[in-house]
């Protein structure tokens, strides 16, 4: 899944994949501005301006739809 903003500082971006048993996750964060990743381990870091990769493992699902969730703060 993918989506991406043209803000009044830039692009943002973020684009994540399942690669195996991992999350993969692509950030795009503008010029001058920092961002607040969240991953569903609860892992959290401060992304600077560029290009981003970033892992996490995969919750184990118990039940439930199963949704994903992470966190972008601008």
């Amino acid at each position: 899944a993918s989506a991406e903003h043209e803000s009044p500082h830039g692009r943002v971006a973020a684009a994540w994949r399942i690669e195996h048993d991992e999350l993969v996750l692509d950030v795009t964060v503008p010029a001058g501005c920092s961002a607040e990743v969240v991953l569903p381990d609860g892992t959290s870091t401060t992304a600077g301006p560029g290009d981003h990769r970033l892992r996490a493992a995969v919750p184990a699902r118990t039940s439930g739809s199963g949704a994903l969730m992470t966190s972008i703060d601008i």
